[in-house]
């Protein structure tokens, strides 16, 4: 038929073919011969004229993943049980190539018995669509098993809110089916009083104010808890820019938001008595003073010590020692008024700031109060006994307008107060000599103590948990008094502080260390690291970094050999000149630790911002990790946040098997304590020295 059609008007029809880009075939069905347009060598890519004359070599040509259905609906054109035939398939070009058309075929000719005896088609190359066709369609389903089977959650909503749809990660964060968030809207989830944050946050993105947007918030669980998600929040738009839904990204940061609250509670909190720590009471008496300041108000600061608890302590244990601690601070909380804020500085040593004062009388009736709490005996266990506190007063503003002076003359009436005979109050006043004489006596006895030769150190061992082996020595200060024998660095260091003399004792002890890092160099021993305590005076000293660089020169020390221990308090104080020396240090090459981290400032993400080496876990919560549940937490915490930071981590304190254990499976790299040995003098480690030397002169060999 179509030669019949083409013969003698190729001129009118070929043009109008080769325009609609139409291949045309005409089979002869009881021949099998097959005519083919001129657009078949187009299509198929010959370049002369088709040697395919056969529809069975035509059908050949059909790829044979499409024969099949390729064949079934022709059969059903010829038996007359559809009219057409119409499919996509691929088709093999004479390079060997492959291309997709689109098929279509009727019968145009039939016996009178009904059998078919023409059929015409048409063939038109698609390929280009089909391509991009497959690729949407891979696309779509790269983006559905991303959707599907990501581990975080993602949802799709409606303007309104509605979920449209949501991955297995989101239901598992919610708690709900797939098929019940089908039915409910984001506001089913949210918490109440996020509703207006969250309209206001989709109303940014549907003005276009902001394309992208990220929230923490919580949100509510099919069985009622509260968890906390990050969701990152983008508009999608169609080719006119048209709002269509958002699409969101949601990750369960719950893990997150609990360590940083335990983190925040740590840098804020005593870990033992839940009590605000000496930053928090820093920081709420200045914020008192300032509105007092403002109002001409009165602003009373209590400092309130445990009578004889060294001795309690001592006696009766730690665990005891801490139990006791922890009633005091309920008895001191039940005692004072709704305004104001009790907390612990350390040891047995507590803050009170009354607030809103109206006379002295006011902060007179609240310390009675708290006497009067200790006027029964206390029962911790099996043991009964009565407690007395002594408790200093200082007045804003008559002894003091800021917060350190108001505390330093707290505390001094508060000694005044032991040494009337303890178990009483004293308001400060200017002529509390006795005090000032005491303290003049003792810091004569520290001015000759340095003058006589009477500061002795002795080395507590670091050891590397992975090899049970020394990583270093911490130098600790001790007196040895002519009379009063050896006496601990609590009894006598805060005096150095307080008379300034911690800074040439402080100078004497880097001396000694040095001295004695050549000694053991002379004696043929491995190169070790000994760390110096810095005190907060010393560290804030102007020069402090060139005479350290003069003492290591002298003693021809290499600076590695010296690590210095700082306290979070000291670097607090200024932050900014704190990074200066600490910058200069480390340039010289010493290396630097936070000591006893979590008693003061404890924040990690603060730390960072110095180059620090080492970070130090204070002995506090070491004691309890196998048997407390907080400071297990605690400890895994910061050991794990430290090691992100890149910091060797050193636990102090560590005096059993378990605690030990407990820390090497949590990766703390250095351990130091009783369980490895109390500090000895220098002397006494000539020989594990020794032994250390040949023991890597042997690995070495």
């Amino acid at each position: 038929m179509i030669k019949r059609l083409l013969l003698g008007n190729e001129k009118y029809f070929e043009p109008a073919l080769a325009a609609s880009g139409l291949a045309l075939w005409d089979w002869d069905i009881a021949s099998d011969s097959v005519h083919l347009t001129a657009q078949w060598q187009a299509l198929l890519g010959g370049v002369s004229g088709l040697t395919v004359t056969s529809f069975s070599a035509l059908t050949r040509l059909v790829h044979p993943d499409d024969y099949a259905d390729v064949y079934r609906q022709q059969i059903a054109v010829l038996k007359g049980e559809v009219a057409r035939y119409e499919i996509d398939h691929r088709v093999r070009k004479l390079d060997g190539g492959w291309i997709w058309v689109h098929s279509t075929g009727s019968v145009t000719r039939r016996n009178a018995a009904g059998q078919a005896l023409q059929m015409v088609g048409v063939n038109l190359d698609i390929s280009a669509r089909k391509h991009a066709e497959l690729a949407l369609r891979a696309s779509e389903e790269r983006f559905r098993r991303v959707f599907v089977q990501a581990r975080v959650g993602f949802h799709i909503t409606s303007l309104l809110g509605e979920f449209l749809q949501v991955n297995d990660k989101f239901c598992e964060i919610t708690g709900y089916t797939e098929a019940e968030l089908l039915t409910r809207s984001v506001y089913d989830t949210q918490s109440p009083a996020d509703y207006g944050d969250s309209q206001t946050f989709r109303g940014s993105l549907l003005s276009g104010e902001t394309e992208f947007g990220y929230r923490e918030r919580l949100i509510r669980r099919k069985d009622g808890t509260m968890t906390w998600i990050s969701a990152g929040v983008s508009l999608v738009r169609d080719e006119a820019q048209n709002p269509l839904h958002f699409m969101s990204v949601v990750q369960d940061i719950t893990d997150r938001k609990l360590s940083e609250k335990r983190l925040e509670q740590l840098a804020h909190y005593d870990a033992l008595t839940g009590l605000p720590n000496r930053v928090l009471i820093h920081d709420r008496l200045r914020q008192s003073l300032a509105q007092a300041g403002r109002q001409e108000g009165k602003v009373g600061v209590m400092f309130v010590d445990v009578d004889h608890f060294k001795k309690i302590n001592d006696t009766l244990g730690h665990e005891f020692g801490d139990a006791l601690l922890q009633r005091v601070a309920r008895h001191m909380s039940e005692a004072v008024r709704t305004d104001d804020t009790v907390g612990r500085l350390g040891g047995d040593e507590f803050a009170v700031i009354l607030n809103t004062l109206s006379h002295g009388e006011d902060a007179q009736r609240v310390a009675d109060k708290i006497k009067a709490e200790f006027a029964q005996p206390l029962r911790i266990g099996e043991t009964e006994l009565y407690i007395k506190v002594s408790i200093g007063i200082a007045l804003y503003p008559g002894d003091g307008v800021d917060a350190g002076a108001l505390l330093k003359h707290a505390d001094v009436a508060m000694y005044s107060a032991k040494s009337s005979g303890r178990n009483t109050f004293k308001f400060y006043n200017a002529e509390m000599n006795a005090r000032a004489l005491e303290l003049l006596r003792i810091e004569h006895g520290l001015h000759n103590a340095l003058i006589r030769g009477e500061f002795v150190l002795v080395y507590q061992p670091k050891i590397d948990v992975a090899t049970n082996g020394i990583a270093g020595f911490e130098a600790l200060l001790r007196w040895q008094h002519p009379d009063r024998g050896m006496i601990l660095p609590d009894d006598f260091i805060p005096l150095l502080e307080d008379s300034g003399l911690i800074l040439p004792v402080g100078e004497w002890v880097l001396e000694t260390v040095c001295a004695q890092l050549s000694a053991w160099e002379r004696a043929g021993l491995d190169e070790v690291q000994v760390s110096i305590n810095l005190s907060a005076r010393q560290f804030s000293s102007k020069d402090l970094a060139q005479r350290f660089r003069a003492i290591l020169e002298k003693h021809h020390v290499n600076p590695r050999c010296i690590e210095l221990e700082i306290t979070e308090s000291a670097l607090m104080v200024d932050p900014e000149a704190a990074r200066c020396t600490l910058d200069y240090l480390k340039a010289l090459g010493i290396k630097l630790s936070i000591d006893d981290f979590g008693t003061g400032y404890s924040s990690l993400a603060y730390l960072k911002r110095f180059p620090i080496d080492t970070l130090k876990i204070d002995a506090s919560f070491v004691r309890d990790i196998t048997s407390n549940a907080d400071d297990a937490i605690i400890t895994s915490t910061v050991i794990a946040m430290a090691h992100s930071l890149r910091l060797t981590v050193v636990a102090e304190g560590v005096e059993t098997a378990e605690q030990l254990a407990f820390l090497s499976e949590r990766g703390c790299d250095q351990f130091q304590g009783y369980f490895a040995s109390k500090p000895l003098p220098a002397a006494a480690w000539a020989a594990p020295l020794s032994a250390r030397a040949r023991n890597r002169a042997a690995v070495a060999a």
